[in-house]
């Protein structure tokens, strides 16, 4: 995989049979203004064909992962042509891990429990956002990051 800046150029090549020339299986870059990332796919009927990311929470934080420090893994990803597959499934995953935290807490914190028992809406509200933040931290470091 080359890397420019913020475009990563794949350094597999597919061979366009009416255009006589080798042209990248895929290319990859993020806008450096608005942060969108974007995939490019090479198809000999349509050419690069542009296909716009979309990773969630957990996937961004995984992908700007592997950009940094695993382009090697990236690269595979993007050679075997599941990119958005991949980026699904770690968004998948990290929400189910984050939904699991927070109903833990829910059912054995004290103040939720006490909240829950007195109808105190906001209170649970309340105390189910502090929940969510703490799940989030606990879910990055556990699948954004791996």
């Amino acid at each position: 995989m080359r890397k420019d800046g913020n475009k990563y150029t794949s350094e597999k090549m597919n061979y366009d049979e009416e255009l006589k020339q080798d042209f990248p299986l895929w290319k990859f870059e993020v806008d450096p203004d608005s942060g969108e990332m974007l995939w490019y796919g090479y198809d000999s009927a349509m050419g690069y064909k542009k296909m716009p990311v979309h990773s969630g929470y957990f996937g961004s934080l995984h992908l700007r992962w592997l950009m940094d420090e695993c382009p090697e893994r990236l690269e595979q990803i993007l050679d075997e042509k599941r990119f958005q597959e991949y980026l699904d499934s770690v968004q998948e995953r990290g929400t189910d891990m984050m939904l699991a935290i927070i109903e833990k807490m829910q059912k054995t914190e004290r103040d939720y429990l006490i909240a829950l028992e007195a109808g105190d809406v906001v209170e649970q509200m309340r105390l189910r956002n502090n929940y969510e933040l703490c799940a989030k931290e606990i879910v990055r470091e556990e699948i954004c990051f791996c």
